[in-house]
């Protein structure tokens, strides 16, 4: 991919076509961080965003800076300040991507019930994430570090290698794949209704999105970075950001239109033994001595005390809130 510059009408367009998809982003996320604090409902999945959303300001910033002529108006940046730009546009852009993924993770684990068994897969693909986090600005930070004889090139821009992008499509994949897999498997034996279900896992299923526009990026990155990569890594990073603040912004509209009902208020009830009538004996309980229960539904860390194990069951007993969902 060559690395020769656009024609100035080609970068006026690329540039306009950026700065909205970040302002979408920013705004969206700056209603879903509003949403979530009028609601007091803050969490983690809510300080990431907000990571996110100031990271997606620095890149937007950076961009403009990066992309102005050198000593004119309106900016007069000089070299060093063009630089500096593209620093803060690798960094920034690969840390939004991440942490508005690791947004989704926190988002997924916020709805899952307790379970040991099924909470710590998803934390163990935070951790994961934070890894492959670590792992790509490190290898970005070394090869752009490691020879700064790009800095006097007429168009300043990094040289990443080939194992770099290959990098980079790697952990994009991985952390894709499994931001559609873990809400997959969560939402697999929950009784939603249909029109609900493929909903919430079309939400889900956005992260595929970022994946597509990812490979584009990698595309424009090799086998020479090119103006084009850098304009589609600003586009990953703000659609990253966009689809993060999905399930929350979503959510909010659906209870919005629905008169105030929670989504998961629509569960048909599902009918159990009450494990308090029965006697030791295995003689099946009289027919008055059956409850109505709802199955395992997502669960809410707002209200901890919704979870209430039973001890006389194997099986353990969630307790549907009305706060599932309401976002």
């Amino acid at each position: 991919m060559s690395a020769e510059f656009p024609s100035e009408e080609a970068v006026q367009i690329l540039m306009i076509l950026v700065t909205v998809l970040h302002a979408i982003a920013m705004i969206a996320t700056g209603f879903r961080l509003w949403l979530r604090l009028h609601m007091s409902r803050l969490w983690w999945e809510d300080a990431w965003a907000a990571l996110a959303l100031c990271l997606d300001a620095v890149c937007a910033v950076s961009t403009w800076t990066l992309t102005a002529p050198y000593e004119a108006p309106p900016f007069y940046l000089s070299r060093t300040a063009h630089v500096v730009s593209l620093w803060l546009t690798l960094l920034s852009y690969t840390c939004l991507i991440w942490s508005a993924r690791l947004s989704i993770v926190f988002s997924v684990i916020r709805i899952m019930p307790p379970a040991r068994a099924v909470r710590v897969p998803a934390y163990t693909a935070a951790v994961s994430f934070g890894i492959m986090w670590m792992l790509a600005v490190a290898s970005k930070a070394y090869v752009c570090g490691r020879d700064t004889s790009w800095y006097q090139e007429v168009m300043i821009q990094c040289p990443l290698t080939v194992s770099i992008g290959l990098i980079e499509l790697t952990t994009d994949l991985i952390s894709d794949v499994i931001l559609v897999a873990m809400p997959l498997r969560l939402l697999w034996r929950v009784k939603l209704p249909r029109n609900q279900r493929i909903m919430i896992l079309s939400i889900f299923s956005m992260s595929i999105l970022c994946c597509f526009v990812s490979i584009i990026h990698v595309v424009f990155l090799l086998p020479a970075p090119s103006f084009m990569a850098g304009m589609t890594a600003d586009i990953e990073g703000a659609v990253g950001l966009i689809v993060c603040n999905l399930l929350v912004i979503v959510t909010y509209f659906y209870r919005v239109f629905r008169g105030g009902e929670d989504i998961e208020s629509t569960i048909e009830p599902k009918t159990t033994w009450s494990p308090q009538a029965s006697d030791q004996s295995s003689t099946p309980p009289a027919t008055d001595s059956l409850t109505t229960a709802r199955p395992p539904v997502l669960y809410s860390v707002d209200q901890p005390e919704a979870y209430r194990p039973d001890r006389n069951n194997r099986e353990t007993n969630y307790l549907t809130t009305s706060s599932c969902f309401s976002y």
